[in-house]
């Protein structure tokens, strides 16, 4: 039967006392954490906290001898409602830990400002079985009670947690990877690519200047050999007078487009 929510913590541990004294059985609890120095209540987790369990090898009452092995439980403290085997076939004669990440869903959490008590329990194991009655058995050494908390997310049942690592990728060609955003390449290198280039383009330069230079110098050639083939005829035709006689009347023809003119005679020059 579930108690009513409005019965405190402290309460049901000092009914808890108060059985044990009635009845006369003394308990001595082989879990060391959570801690029996503490009062109930005292100790409390959150869904997805690594809780350490630890107990020692005293496993006895004044009227039960220690079973061989036990399964490690975490229970409702009403011994009703949620259980959960933690760990089967624990050696009843040695001291032993677990890290149990709190697992419990958070609909099963229940009690006032979203609290729920639970309580750890070691029962004589039972080979095959997932479940044990939820009356007391003599058998049956409980943890201080503790109290758990809603959390974001459901944890599983698991010793460590292992972090995430992202590996940094290797820079391609060797050089050590760039923490502050800059470029990477080296400055010897910069400089190289920056004289290849300057190289590149003062090349093109001197190099289209010497094209240039090779095309005046042919169209200057064709130009005189043209000039020279053009004022053939008139020194053949004007034999006997000078070269710059001939080019003198060459021109004239030009300049006229009429028949070639007439010389003159070396008395008019004269």
């Amino acid at each position: 039967m579930t108690p009513p929510r409005w019965i405190s913590p402290a309460v049901l541990f000092a009914a808890s006392v108060w059985t044990q004294a009635v009845l006369g059985e003394e308990t001595i609890s082989p879990f060391t954490s959570p801690r029996n120095d503490l009062a109930l209540g005292s100790e409390s987790y959150k869904v997805g906290d690594i809780f350490s369990i630890a107990w020692d090898g005293r496993w006895s009452t004044l009227h039960v001898e220690r079973p061989e092995t036990g399964d490690l439980w975490v229970t409702w403290y009403n011994r009703g409602g949620y259980r959960s085997k933690l760990k089967a076939n624990i050696p009843g004669n040695e001291a032993g830990s677990f890290n149990w990440t709190v697992n419990v869903p958070n609909d099963k959490i229940e009690g006032n400002d979203a609290e729920s008590i639970y309580v750890l329990r070691m029962v004589r194991h039972t080979e095959g079985s997932d479940t044990y009655s939820s009356d007391p058995q003599p058998e049956m050494f409980n943890s201080r009670a503790f109290i758990l908390h809603p959390g974001n997310e459901q944890a599983s049942v698991s010793g460590s947690i292992t972090p995430t690592v992202t590996p940094t990728p290797k820079p391609l060609d060797g050089a050590p990877a760039s923490t502050n955003g800059t470029s990477s390449v080296p400055e010897h290198k910069r400089k190289s690519n920056t004289a290849v280039i300057a190289g590149a383009i003062v090349g093109s330069i001197v190099g289209a200047a010497l094209i240039l230079a090779v095309i005046l110098v042919v169209l200057k050639q064709k130009r005189a050999k043209q000039t020279e083939t053009n004022t053939a005829p008139f020194l053949a035709e004007y034999a006997g007078h000078t070269q710059s006689d001939a080019k003198y009347a060459y021109h004239n023809e030009l300049q006229s487009q009429q028949s070639p003119a007439e010389l003159p005679t070396q008395t008019q020059r004269m």
